[in-house]
């Protein structure tokens, strides 16, 4: 399973670091309107921020071909960031009680408890990959193709998370 999580965790800073560098320029209009930070903070966290979406990524499937202590680095560096991502979710939350997107490029999600939750969640997969006893046979022949389809559930319910709560719920049309 620790694999599974490494490339859950890999999958979604990547989409979100290719929709950060897709659209850098919404990125920092997105920063800018949390005011969490300071004015001259948000193109210098924006860079930051899309580099290492884009860096950890690399080096977390880079160690699952089989560099265990890269990918413990990689995976202890993911949960960091994350940890980051929860804590200034939950201020720009706080700031913003009515509401505001999240600006986590992984999709139309409002700042609050189930992206904070989700950062977490991806948090403790990254200490999870980072300290959990594992081999380099784990990462080979049919465990990894069972990890790689773990991973793939794993990431669409996570990143759809925040989105799905967020939604007002349906009420069925009765006759």
């Amino acid at each position: 399973m620790t694999p599974a999580l490494a490339v859950s965790v890999a999958a979604l800073l990547a989409v979100a670091g290719a929709g950060h560098l897709r659209r850098p320029r919404a990125l920092v209009a997105q920063l800018r309107r949390h005011g969490a930070l300071p004015r001259s903070a948000v193109v210098p966290v924006a860079v930051l921020l899309i580099g290492a979406e884009v860096a950890i990524p690399v080096a977390l499937v880079a160690g699952l071909s089989g560099s265990i202590v890269l990918l413990r680095a990689a995976a202890l560096m993911a949960a960091l960031v994350c940890l980051g991502f929860a804590g200034y979710l939950h201020v720009v939350a706080g700031r913003h009680p009515e509401g505001v997107p999240c600006g986590c490029g992984l999709g139309e999600a409002t700042a609050g408890p189930w992206t904070v939750l989700r950062a977490l969640i991806l948090a403790g997969f990254g200490v999870w990959v980072a300290l959990a006893p594992l081999t380099v046979a784990e990462l080979n022949g049919l465990q990894a193709v069972t990890n790689l389809l773990a991973a793939l559930a794993l990431s669409i319910v996570l990143a759809g998370l925040p989105v799905a709560r967020s939604q007002p719920a349906q009420t069925p049309m009765v006759g």
